[in-house]
């Protein structure tokens, strides 16, 4: 690990244009799973909207053969199960509250040695394990298209995954159901679509999974639309059918990286990757304090697109997206002593 020996000040030396910076931000994140998926081209394809937990359907917004867009509002159902979570949501909220302010004032007596080592990590592991639920929590509820919650719901609305026609209500207005049952099928006309291989427990686990694909350094949000009915016989693995951006430069045939964040879910430190440079064999980031700027060494967890996931920032320190070849090039000339 590098040693927070090296400060920079510039001041009139590098115009302002060249550095940008911007806040570290802290976002919950699932595991991210990486597989190979193959750009495919299919004429049209029917996709279900299911509801992912316990419910009764309110009402719909769509009749059948109507054309709907990505989107567009499908449904209202009830839940008691939401209800629950997203009680359960802001008591955590709440009890997390209190506990950081516990810890802050923990951490002051622990540096001050008027607390036991392992009174503070008894402070500190309850706090990682309630954002840790917290995080969980969030995830559920972002999964029905809740965020924010800032009291306790029963009711969401679900929506049109892309662009299309409803082909088929499945279920009456007023039924309860299962979770994860259908209740509207629509056909999409597309053109390129995108083939994702996986473990079999994996795909039979997916629900609307946050995912991206990577193909000749270009990366695009893709929407899941459903698991293939058979194994593909060659890799005996599953495969997970997504929708492709209409602007995405494809080509049928090629093979690229599909990311998936999968449970669990959890609080994560977040940079840019142009962020990111080695020096004296560790990865840095450059922070901002006043117009000084500091080389902080991190560790890398993984990458999400353009973002890199790491360990050594803290949430809303400022660090230097752009330009971080200029700082390091002024530190390494400091370095060998070519610079006073």
């Amino acid at each position: 690990m590098i040693k927070k020996i090296f400060f920079l000040s510039f001041l009139t030396l590098i115009a302002s244009a060249q550095i940008v910076v911007e806040k570290v931000r802290q976002e919950s994140m699932g595991y991210i799973y990486h597989t190979s998926a193959e750009v495919i081209e299919l004429g049209s394809v029917r996709y279900e909207v299911t509801v992912p937990v316990d419910a009764v359907i309110e009402r719909y917004f769509v009749k059948e053969g109507e054309k709907v867009v990505k989107n567009q509002k499908i449904a209202i159902v009830r839940s008691q199960t939401i209800a629950n979570w997203s009680s359960q949501y802001l008591a955590k909220k709440k009890e997390l509250f209190s506990l950081q302010k516990r810890y802050d004032q923990a951490l002051k007596l622990y540096k001050d040695r008027l607390m036991t080592l392992q009174d503070f990590e008894n402070i500190r592991t309850k706090l990682a394990r309630i954002k840790s639920e917290v995080a969980e929590l969030e995830n559920k509820l972002e999964i029905v298209g809740l965020t924010h919650v800032t009291k306790p719901i029963s009711q969401f609305t679900l929506h049109a995954l892309s662009d299309g026609r409803i082909d088929k209500i499945l279920v009456s207005p007023k039924s309860s159901i299962a979770a994860n049952t259908p209740i509207v099928s629509i056909m999409r006309t597309q053109g390129a679509s995108l083939l994702a291989y996986l473990p079999i427990d994996i795909a039979l686990s997916l629900h609307r999974p946050k995912a991206l694909f990577t193909l000749a350094k270009a990366t695009y949000p893709v929407e899941f639309i459903h698991v293939m009915p058979k194994v593909d016989k060659e890799t005996m693995q599953a495969r997970a059918l997504f929708a492709l951006p209409k602007d995405a430069k494809v080509l049928v045939g090629a093979y690229g990286d599909c990311s998936l964040q999968l449970a669990p879910f959890s609080k994560k430190i977040f940079v840019r990757r142009s962020a990111l440079t080695m020096l004296l064999g560790s990865w840095i980031v450059f922070v901002q304090e006043n117009k000084e700027y500091e080389p902080r060494a991190v560790d890398i967890e993984d990458f999400w697109g353009e973002w890199a996931i790491v360990r050594g920032l803290e949430p809303g320190e400022k660090y230097v997206s752009k330009g971080v070849y200029i700082l390091k090039s002024r530190l390494l000339k400091k370095m060998i002593g070519e610079e006073e």
